[in-house]
């Protein structure tokens, strides 16, 4: 594949390539500025004041009450709503007239330039946020450090919260001081499955005198109390030759002028006698070490003195006997320590030749490099080296000490938490580039969810990264590892994360299972990796021709010649490219956007519109009843009939217009997103219109309306949360231009995946950071 080459450009250049990009419909349109009075106060009072002016004040929300333009310039949130929703089409309501391309460029550069106060010769990047790893991350960063390992370094690590509709936003990835004892107890655990400083924990096993011991001689079995000489015995299952310890926990009756003598018997060679000065309310443990070999042993107790005398003076003493509690098989006891693991060896062998100290600094610097993905200072490598040197004096091993470091290297913040840009101290003010090392940082978790490889920390640490950008992003893409920008952006972009919690009704559908369950995913994450790794266009999520199946899938489709589990590209043509083309007829979405009982059709246009088209409906007003008891089942029970006598009310009307076309142009898919030609007895009927793009009858000419009257707001869509995973932040107001910018180029690219990524990480937000005053704060 050509790549195309990256160009790092440095902050003097930043002003006029900006200024001199030609912005879509409405964004800082500086040529011709808009005046209020002028060309907005009769926009909103043609458009807006019916509902929210001239005294009215729908949803509290009025915009003619302003004692002055200074005040009507501060009501940021205000008119930030605004600016969305008529942005995203959702204003004025469906049966209004709606404004003109040149009425929303008006409204649109009004807000940016009063209200934003967006200016193209000063961007404004937004905070640098200092984050921890989340949990992929996390996991994703010690494997990259250790390889595969038999624990898995997250298992005990909770569930993170989301923010933005990403796990990745820092603003939710607090530290509590709990959370960071499982830092130190995950550090600790993967470190003793990688370095071997000991042999392993030999086995014990226990056997307790009555479910285990046997009778052999004046002894009943499930006893171990020895009332007159005779032997209990035990079988002792031996795994492996070697040193075995033995111990028996025995307590006595004691008479007489000597102690209770215990006979041990291993096998027909190992005979020991023992005296039990223990009594037989507190017994205590006999140790004896043997030779074993693989297989069951049998082990005999004997109590070899017994001893009556009912006329002793002392009445306590007068009857001698054996109490055995219980026997412990501990071993081996003399297992040598296992072969060093390839990530033991990866991590001592940069140690070489010297004295213990020079290795071991050797080893700390390669090590730490590595994990907080840039070269350690002197200063730090010492105080790693004092945690060695203090283990060492305690009486621990080489390996002992360096793990002691290493765990230290673990659960510093420096590997736990990311935070590009941020230079407490810095005098820089304005705008500064972030590093090419943070930018290999921010480049690799953004399309890795995991540190730079070797390749790429090379090349920051060489000044060359900026230079060879847009060939590393397409080296990153077909790397194996970008399989975490499928699994954590897409996962989460299209919800595909929610098929875990789907449980749809098995006596409605029965042919769900969850092999269907993975089958589903499968599909739609395969469709985002061809799409991204193979530079195609983004349009193929709204309708392409072809997917991937496997049988299974296959099946559930009606698509015959499919054979086997693993997932191959399939050709669409004819009827099943109508039903199947792009994720509008993907199971994954039919699935997680139905009820476990039927479809959902409010539920799915309100995915579209949310997740594709980036324009979600407000959430329902309060009080409002659920479709079932608002729409009692009409006559002829369809649930077009029930949406429609649903949106009869003057509360859900509006949202309702804009979801149900949507939804209810998907119905020829049942709950688990098969096709079906009628429900209930009744013959579907998939028309609708969409506000302002004109009528369908299928679900086919839906997909064509999107692509048609929808490109422009999908592809700003994908590109505004796809620019929110990759910076860790929800996208704010003064990112207008970024985004604007990115859309601008991936149009012109031809909306090819690639074009994306690259206007993406040269973004300014990506690239550059807001500089730090001198007291820590982050500057204008």
């Amino acid at each position: 594949m050509k790549s195309r080459q990256g160009t790092g450009w440095p902050l003097g250049e930043l002003s006029w390539r900006l200024a001199s990009v030609r912005w879509p419909v409405g964004p800082l349109s500086w040529v011709a500025q808009s005046d209020f009075d002028r060309d907005v106060a009769p926009v909103l009072e043609a458009h807006c004041f019916d509902c929210h002016g001239g005294g009215a004040s729908k949803g509290d929300i009025v915009l003619d009450e302003f004692a002055s333009a200074e005040e009507r310039q501060k009501a940021r949130s205000l008119w930030e709503g605004v600016y969305h929703n008529v942005e995203a089409g959702l204003m004025p309501p469906p049966g209004e007239p709606p404004l003109s391309d040149a009425q929303k460029a008006k409204l649109a550069e009004w807000i940016e330039r009063e209200v934003f106060r967006l200016d193209p010769h000063h961007p404004d990047t937004g905070k640098v946020v200092i984050r921890r790893l989340n949990r992929q991350e996390y996991r994703n960063s010690i494997r990259e450090l250790f390889g595969e390992i038999p624990v898995d370094p997250s298992a005990n690590l909770p569930p993170d919260d989301s923010g933005y509709g990403f796990d990745n936003v820092g603003a939710v990835l607090s530290m509590s001081p709990e959370l960071l004892e499982k830092y130190v107890l995950a550090a600790d655990r993967v470190l003793g499955a990688v370095i071997r400083t000991r042999p392993p924990a030999p086995d014990l096993v226990a056997f307790e005198a009555e479910t285990d011991f046997r009778g052999v001689q004046h002894a009943s079995h499930g006893t171990g109390s020895l009332v007159r000489s005779g032997v209990v015995g035990v079988k002792l299952p031996v795994k492996r030759n070697g040193e075995y310890q033995i111990r028996i926990w025995a307590g006595a009756d004691q008479a007489g002028n000597e102690l209770a003598k215990m006979g041990i018997k291993i096998g027909v060679r190992t005979k020991e006698t023992f005296e039990i000065e223990a009594e037989s309310s507190r017994p205590k443990p006999v140790e004896l070490s043997a030779k074993l070999n693989r297989g069951e042993q049998w082990l005999e107790i004997a109590f070899l003195n017994d001893y009556y005398d009912p006329n002793a003076r002392d009445p306590t003493r007068r009857d001698r006997n054996l109490h055995i509690q219980r026997v412990e098989l501990v071993g081996p006891v003399d297992l040598a320590p296992p072969p060093p693991s390839a990530a033991h060896e990866a991590i001592f062998s940069p140690g070489g030749d010297g004295s213990d100290r020079q290795r071991a600094e050797r080893i700390l610097a390669v090590f730490g490099r590595r994990a907080w993905r840039r070269a350690l200072s002197s200063e730090e490598v010492a105080r790693l080296m004092a945690l060695f040197e203090m283990a060492r004096g305690q009486g621990d091993s080489f390996e002992g000490g360096v793990a002691l470091a290493i765990q230290a290297v673990l659960v510093s913040p420096r590997f736990l938490f990311r935070g590009e840009g941020i230079e407490v101290g810095s005098r820089e003010v304005g705008i500064v580039p972030i590093s090419e090392l943070e930018l290999a940082s921010r480049l690799s978790f953004f399309l890795w969810s995991g540190p730079p490889d070797e390749h790429l920390l090379g090349l920051a640490e060489g000044g060359r990264l900026r230079d060879q950008l847009h060939a590393e992003v397409v080296r990153m893409l077909e790397d194996r590892r970008a399989q975490a920008l499928v699994e954590n952006f897409a996962g989460q972009w299209l919800q595909l994360r929610n098929l875990d919690l789907v449980v749809p009704d098995q006596k409605t559908f029965p042919a769900w299972n969850d092999r269907l369950r993975e089958a589903m995913r499968g599909e739609t994450e395969e469709l985002f990796q061809s799409i991204f790794t193979g530079d195609r266009s983004l349009l193929e999520f709204l309708d392409g021709n072809y997917t991937f199946l496997n049988e299974s899938l296959a099946r559930h489709y009606g698509i015959d010649g499919v054979k086997g589990e693993a997932f191959r590209r399939v050709s669409l043509q004819g009827q099943v490219r109508r039903q199947r083309g792009g994720v509008l007829g993907h199971a994954s979405v039919l699935t997680l956007t139905s009820h476990p009982t039927r479809t959902s059709p409010v539920n799915r246009g309100n995915w579209v519109l949310e997740n594709l088209l980036g324009a979600p409906p407000p959430p329902p007003p309060p009080n409002v009843p659920l479709l079932e008891a608002s729409a009692p089942r009409a006559v002829n029970g369809t649930l077009r009939a029930r949406l429609e006598a649903h949106r009869e009310k003057a509360a859900c009307a509006n949202c309702h217009a804009r979801m149900d076309p949507i939804g209810l142009a998907m119905e020829n898919y049942d709950g688990i997103g098969a096709w079906r030609e009628t429900d209930g007895g009744q013959r579907i009927d998939p028309s609708g219109e969409l506000i302002g793009s004109g009528r369908f009858e299928s679900i086919e000419e839906l997909r064509g309306v999107l692509l048609e009257r929808h490109k422009e707001a999908f592809v700003r869509s994908l590109a505004s949360s796809l620019l929110s995973y990759a910076l860790g932040r929800g996208i704010e107001y003064f990112d207008k231009p970024a985004l604007s910018r990115i859309q601008e180029r991936v149009n012109r690219g031809g909306c090819r995946a690639h074009e994306l990524v690259f206007a993406i990480v040269d973004s300014v937000p990506f690239q550059y950071r807001r500089a730090l005053l001198s007291g820590g704060e982050q500057g204008p």
